[in-house]
């Protein structure tokens, strides 16, 4: 059997690279890639077991269900969209596709509950991302990283403002397959190496340097179903807006300066993840030997 990871042909964010290096961790070898948002086209001509982590509602009709030759392994899967792209998933052909191929392991407990409601047999696993290993030690000159936060448009004390480094996750999607993994490889050696502290509002920095044992602070909504899995770990969410606008910008920034702000913990201290993480390995490679795959 094959063994193949996802790859992203038209998308910017380097999250989903880091997700699938995340799940490269766990297989003994990568034969290749398959294009997430065009699954359902990949028809294979020899067996070819697939890694299935991640967000699958940009594109769900040209993702679901999977072609012919794909054996699914769904662990931290995650489906919500627009309600008419999450729809998708509860349509009859990828139903019955999710009762062949259960138990389906997932990212949220949102998209676990919403498949057992629907009759598929689904369980929370967490996100992969939360395995990397953890750093041996904090480097001695660490420094604030910010990442996706608009300084303009969010109040951050003048002490982590001063020689921060700015990074943003956002990709051209015109960066081949191999460009954009190396890309996300380079960014979390980055982050390990240097990072006293990062400031975020992508899940996916949030969670991987939560498991190299970063300090975080996350800014975001706490109402997105996407965020749950940060606060089930321990990671408060802080309510976060981005306006257009300079007067918005500004006013709003005033508004968390005094408002929120002040119940930010500037100096968190690093979360403790290993038993957790042990707990992800062990059900993935359950999965997997189940499969005839040891990691």
């Amino acid at each position: 059997m094959r063994l193949a990871v996802l790859k992203y042909d038209n998308n910017g964010n380097i999250g989903d690279e880091i997700q699938t290096l995340a799940a490269e961790q766990f297989l003994p070898r990568v034969d290749l890639r398959l294009d997430r948002d065009s699954l359902a086209g990949a028809r294979q001509s020899e067996p070819t077991l697939l890694l299935m982590n991640g967000w699958f509602a940009k594109n769900p009709r040209g993702s679901f269900p999977p072609a012919e030759g794909i054996d699914p392994v769904f662990f931290s899967f995650h489906i919500a969209g627009s309600p008419k792209d999450a729809a998708h998933f509860f349509s009859a052909p990828c139903l019955e596709y999710f009762r062949r191929h259960q138990p389906v392991g997932c990212r949220d407990k949102d998209t676990a509950e919403r498949l057992r409601a629907a009759g598929v047999e689904a369980y929370y696993t967490k996100c992969l991302t939360l395995t990397f290993p953890r750093r041996p030690a904090a480097p001695r000159n660490g420094r604030v990283f910010i990442v996706d936060v608009d300084a303009s448009n969010v109040y951050l004390p003048r002490e982590l403002r001063r020689g921060a480094v700015v990074v943003t996750h956002r990709l051209s999607d015109l960066y081949d397959d191999e460009l954009k993994s190396m890309m996300a490889r380079k960014t979390l050696e980055l982050y390990r190496n240097q990072a006293r502290l990062v400031i975020t509002s992508r899940v996916h920095c949030a969670l991987p340097c939560s498991a190299m044992g970063i300090p975080v602070v996350f800014l975001g909504d706490p109402r997105d179903v996407r965020m749950s899995v940060l606060e089930d770990i321990g990671i408060k969410i802080h309510p976060y807006r981005k306006f257009k606008g300079v007067l918005r910008r500004y006013f709003y920034r005033q508004y968390f300066k005094i408002f929120r702000a002040s119940g930010i913990d500037w100096n968190p201290k690093p979360l403790d993840l290993e038993e957790e993480k042990s707990r992800i390995v062990s059900a993935l490679r359950k999965v997997l030997k189940e499969k005839g795959i040891e990691s």
